[in-house]
């Protein structure tokens, strides 16, 4: 807890759950264990109290009458969006039959888990369902399906390096942005690019101004 607003009312320290290197610090208003005020925690050294636009509305999420709380099953064709909710005895039982079936006439590995991070973080998001499926002779996948051409690709370009530290950009002479937008998809980089400007331009003037007095 961060500190108390009122009787009922507190706010907590937060990470977004995304699977997002940035892993924003969040400050969240708790009234009555309802969570009222999401905001960036302008404490943390590297968000700097912005979130990006995934995570800024999270309460319209997170309590969205459209949020599915249940297992539903699909009632109309596909796409049209029409589903029923069903039991979890239920949804499972089909799940069982639907493996039994699949097993008994392609074998197991005919079965494949697809998943990776998303927005499950990394406790349940790399390892669930790993003895599950390990015990069924399901198809054993790299779990980076998502990302493996990109890590390749970065691999060829850039060699096996985890990046630069955005801390020190400003030492860096030339930045250059390619086929990224980092205002939308990496918010969390641009106060440091800018602060790289900043510096550059301080030390152009310096040695500008050094270079007037030599004179």
């Amino acid at each position: 807890m961060v500190g108390t607003i009122g009787k009922q009312t507190k706010v907590v320290h937060g990470a977004c759950p995304h699977d997002c290197p940035d892993t924003c610090s969040m400050l969240v208003t708790v009234q009555d264990g309802r969570a009222i005020k999401v905001e960036g925690n302008p404490d943390h050294p590297f968000t700097q109290g912005t979130l990006c636009g995934k995570v800024s509305d999270y309460l319209d999420r997170v309590y969205s009458q459209q949020r599915v709380l249940y297992p539903m099953r699909r009632v109309g064709a596909k796409g049209s969006g029409e589903f029923e909710r069903i039991s979890w005895d239920t949804a499972l039982n089909e799940i069982t039959s639907c493996f039994q079936q699949t097993i008994a006439e392609y074998g197991a590995e005919a079965i494949m888990p697809c998943s990776y991070l998303g927005h499950e973080g990394l406790l349940n998001g790399l390892t669930v369902g790993d003895a599950f499926f390990n015990r069924l002779g399901a198809t054993v996948t790299e779990r980076t399906m998502c990302i493996s051409c990109t890590s390749t690709a970065y691999l060829m370009t850039y060699g096996p390096t985890h990046g630069t530290d955005p801390d020190t950009f400003r030492h860096s002479k030339y930045i250059i942005l390619w086929g990224c937008n980092a205002l939308s998809t990496n918010v969390h980089l641009w106060p440091f690019i800018q602060d790289s400007r900043f510096a550059q331009f301080k030390n152009g003037r310096a040695n500008k101004d050094d270079e007037i007095k030599s004179q």
